[in-house]
């Protein structure tokens, strides 16, 4: 991200560390996902309201032991098996096209892909991430309203970004070219049971940023050179 004043860089690169450093020592599960959702909920600059936090929190339960009962009783029946995966990216990539809030899409995106991963080799360890990556958003909530006492948000700290309305032909084509290219790829992987899940959710992240470059302050390209350099 564009850090555009000290307060908000602060905040947000003091919290980050301090979760990541707590989620290490501690060692609980997906421990490092709590600082991804965190450095979503700090990047804007805006402290995000108790009950919608809360409400977000439920919703996030209710996808992810959804998902989890959904491809663990299609486990056995490996075709509707990627027809539920199939049906749960498009899924995905319709709420990021119609422009749905960026934590829901990650989120929703990371069980759609995560959670049938982890399936296939085992179904404890799936239903556990069920439960621990929400639990990990509770977490990052709690920590970023914690963060937001101690370096409360200035008036103008978090100016709008603009962003582009697409026409409904143009969202229209920009979900086609997303399915075509994002599902046979995250299909595949799935398939040969790929080795590095870390990959595919770049992957599936920087594909969805494509709809539309200008509605974040740092392009694709840019958070993907950050992530290669860690500039």
């Amino acid at each position: 991200m564009v850090i555009k004043n000290e307060r908000t860089g602060f905040r947000f690169g003091l919290t980050t560390a301090l979760m990541f450093i707590a989620g290490m020592i501690l060692d609980w599960e997906s421990a490092y996902l709590t600082a991804v959702y965190l450095t979503i909920l700090l990047e804007s600059g805006k402290r995000i309201p108790v009950k919608g936090g809360i409400t977000l929190l439920i919703t996030t339960f209710i996808i992810y032991l959804a998902v989890c009962a959904v491809f663990t009783l299609l486990l056995q029946y490996p075709l509707f098996f990627f027809l539920a995966l199939t049906g749960g990216l498009a899924g995905v990539i319709a709420m990021s096209v119609a422009g749905k809030s960026n934590l829901l899409v990650t989120l929703s995106l990371f069980a759609v892909i995560i959670i049938p991963y982890t399936t296939a080799s085992s179904t404890e360890t799936a239903w556990t991430l069920a439960i621990w990556m929400p639990l990990n958003l509770g977490i990052a909530l709690v920590a970023s309203w914690i963060a937001f006492i101690f370096f409360p948000e200035e008036k103008g700290e978090s100016p709008a970004l603009e962003v582009t309305t697409l026409s409904p032909s143009e969202k229209k084509r920009m979900f086609m070219q997303l399915v075509f290219s994002v599902v046979p790829i995250v299909a595949f992987f799935q398939l040969i049971n790929g080795d590095h899940l870390l990959s595919i959710l770049y992957f599936s992240l920087f594909s969805l940023q494509l709809i539309d470059p200008r509605s974040s302050s740092i392009s694709p390209l840019e958070k993907l050179a950050a992530n290669l350099f860690a500039v």
